[in-house]
């Protein structure tokens, strides 16, 4: 019995590990929709525009894991979590991916046993005040009462930032993104302190509003899953990366087709895995890289039409350019 046992275990251990591990995909084909985990409602990453309508970068890269996995077709539903809920939520198998404005650090990989599939925004945490103050710079910023959110890092950031200048700052808590406008809005606290992200959200919904220039921490954005289905976690990283080498070869939703029927180059045939390496591999739908960007588009439009000059918060690119724009956006090559 124990050879037998032992002959089976050899087995498993020799099969790679596309083949050994069925999981996350096999759940989200059987339940026919990938169930993605979003924010409550920050403009520019995830909004409700309408009863079943979604907007946003996050919301993009939810879009086209769906694709990739489920073909053009595929159902996404995002599943609103605030900062509280939203590694319970994952862990407990209610979403399938967070994708929700969540900063990748390594000590929440090792606490909860998450894994962060790359970096789809690279953020900060800064200060939104009013205009009418003219202020330039969180220096400036005397005995400040701020609002921040629960479920974050963002007081025990600030109340250190202020106590290096020697300042006192005192805070209110609440609960989610709505509650940091209202506070602010009915003059609870004349500071909100969050990722710059957020803040930019903020300010058009809050008239006379400016976000200060400070970054006062690091905040790498990216789409987070459980630790223990591999196999998904190269899907969700593999789709991130489509997205921003595409950028990087000029390939967009406008001519992703034409590319594709003509594409000689090892990068362009090996971006758009037009010889089915990562398709087989890793299971994915027929035509899955040219059926994403046709339908979602490459990072660069998704920043565009929700954050940059397509949107209404006209963020600029910044640290988000492509590396060889001067930014910090990077993805290893597909092959």
């Amino acid at each position: 019995m124990l050879r037998i046992f032992g002959f089976l275990w050899l087995l498993t251990a020799a099969l790679p590990s596309w083949v050994a591990v069925a999981g996350t995909l096999d759940d989200v084909r059987a339940r026919g929709a990938l169930r993605c985990g979003v924010s409550e409602g920050i403009p520019g990453f995830s909004e409700r525009t309408g009863a079943d309508e979604w907007r946003g970068l996050d919301i993009d890269l939810c879009r086209a894991v769906t694709v990739a996995v489920l073909g053009q077709d595929g159902k996404m539903v995002p599943v609103p979590l605030n900062a509280k809920t939203r590694f319970a939520a994952l862990k407990q198998g209610q979403v399938d991916v967070l994708i929700r404005n969540t900063t990748w650090t390594l000590g929440r990989e090792v606490e909860h046993d998450f894994a962060f599939a790359g970096i789809n925004y690279f953020d900060g945490q800064g200060f939104l005040t009013r205009q009418k103050e003219g202020l330039r710079s969180a220096i400036q910023l005397s005995k400040p009462l701020i609002c921040v959110k629960a479920g974050t890092e963002a007081q025990f950031h600030a109340e250190r930032y202020f106590q290096r200048l020697g300042v006192t700052a005192r805070f209110v808590v609440a609960d989610d993104f709505d509650g940091l406008r209202k506070g602010f809005a009915e003059g609870k606290c004349d500071v909100v302190s969050a990722d710059q992200s957020q803040l930019h959200g903020l300010r058009p919904l809050l008239r006379g509003t400016v976000v200060l220039p400070e970054f006062i921490t690091k905040e790498p954005l990216g789409p987070v899953v459980r630790a223990d289905d591999p196999a998904w976690f190269k899907i969700v990283k593999l789709t991130l990366a489509l997205l921003v080498n595409a950028e990087e070869l000029g390939i967009d939703s406008g001519n992703v087709v034409r590319v594709a029927k003509v594409a000689e180059s090892e990068s362009v045939r090996g971006t758009l895995d037009l010889d089915g390496y990562f398709e087989g591999r890793l299971r994915l739908s027929p035509h899955w890289a040219r059926n994403v960007i046709e339908q979602i588009g490459n990072y660069g439009e998704s920043f565009h039409r929700n954050l940059g000059r397509g949107s209404v918060l006209h963020i600029g690119r910044g640290q988000n350019a492509l590396w060889s724009d001067g930014g910090l956006l990077y993805a290893p090559p597909m092959r």
